[in-house]
């Protein structure tokens, strides 16, 4: 079943945080490895390579970001936690 079936069913639920990082991971270590052993053989080809380059720049940065946010979302759990410990709501 594909994903708009599910959706028009309403079975769909989204990909986690951490399925998520790992099509990130993936992506990393792909256009890593189109980076350092791909061939270039001529123009038209480095043009390929320089899209791998920019995809992986994206990959990280989205990594980045979705790592800062569950350190941020891990922080905020443990404010509530104190909170509750100190008795303030």
């Amino acid at each position: 079943m594909s994903e708009d079936d599910e959706r028009k069913l309403g079975t769909y639920e989204p990909p986690s945080r951490k399925q998520v990082l790992r099509w990130l991971e993936i992506g990393l270590q792909e256009s890593k490895r189109k980076i350092e052993k791909g061939r270039v053989r001529d123009s038209e080809r480095e043009k390929v390579r320089q899209g791998w380059v920019r995809a992986l720049a994206y990959a990280v940065n989205s990594y980045r970001k979705m790592i800062n946010d569950e350190r941020l979302e891990e922080m905020e759990d443990q404010i509530e936690d104190l909170k509750e410990e100190l008795g303030h709501e």
